[in-house]
């Protein structure tokens, strides 16, 4: 993947309830990315979300007394096309769906991140707590919104050849935050929770001056933080409720089969470790 200038150290806050991130290098914090809605807004009908640069001159025109309120009631600043770096996917009833490439991916909208194309987000889960405890996103460079497919077959002998390794998010041993390695086992950002006192309060993903990637990588890192935080809500309890009760009768045998496949597969476990 071609380099380019390297990212500078900065520290980034995914605002509470809202659809900014914002820039804490400068004073007052300056958005720099958008989106659509936001994150805790968001239902099992919302299938995806813009993911968007602001440009500084679609804030010139504000003052820092007008910026926040301004802001805050009008999503579609930054939110044109020409802006826009990639569509963040959730498939509506993901986890009861065959017809889907994955269940979280990017689709690549601006030509200069062709190099990163498109990614899909996976996760894992411990096997003691069943919460997600790592994030993987594999990239197709080339591939982008407008590429049919957006991804390569899975069944295909191209599959091994496009995917790449772009990031891991890796929770913290101790903390509540996750560390972002590169394909090479690299630390490049870690999360971290607000502190009382600052201004913008939100969760912190901080670059710092030794990380070394490109700005389109620091891009791709921050679309795929937002995505991860949406991969994060759907797993919440309320969130799987709503889905479930409104299931298709398709959708609902998928889910029922399965289950039956993890039962079986539960019991072939215990059944192995009681012959040890």
């Amino acid at each position: 993947m071609a380099q380019t200038d390297h990212a500078p150290a900065t520290t980034l806050v995914l605002a509470n309830s809202d659809h900014f991130i914002h820039d804490t290098s400068s004073n007052p914090p300056n958005p720099i990315y958008s989106f659509n809605t936001s994150i805790d807004s968001l239902t099992y009908q919302d299938s995806s979300l813009y993911f968007n640069r602001v440009l500084t001159s679609n804030l010139t025109n504000l003052t820092n007394s007008e910026s926040s309120s301004t802001l805050e009631t009008n999503p579609s600043i930054g939110d044109k096309q020409e802006n826009r770096l990639f569509n963040l996917v959730h498939p509506v009833n993901a986890d009861y769906r065959t017809d889907i490439p994955a269940h979280y991916f990017l689709t690549c909208h601006s030509p200069s991140l062709s190099s990163i194309g498109n990614i899909k987000l996976t996760t894992s889960k411990s096997l003691l707590s069943r919460q997600v405890d790592k994030f993987k996103a594999f990239h197709y460079p080339n591939r982008t919104a407008s590429t049919s497919p957006l991804f390569p077959d899975e069944d295909s002998n191209n599959n091994s050849n496009e995917e790449k390794v772009l990031f891991t998010a890796t929770r913290q041993t101790f903390g509540r935050g996750y560390i972002w390695t590169n394909s090479h086992n690299k630390e490049v950002a870690r999360e971290e929770e607000h502190k009382d006192g600052e201004v913008v309060k939100g969760r912190k993903l901080i670059f710092t001056a030794t990380t070394g990637i490109s700005k389109e990588e620091q891009d791709a890192v921050v679309a795929l933080w937002v995505l991860k935080r949406w991969a994060e809500v759907a797993e919440e309890r309320g969130f799987k409720k709503e889905v479930l009760e409104n299931l298709s009768p398709a959708e609902r045998a998928h889910m029922d089969m399965k289950w039956f496949k993890r039962a079986g597969a539960l019991g072939g476990l215990a059944a192995a470790g009681g012959a040890c």
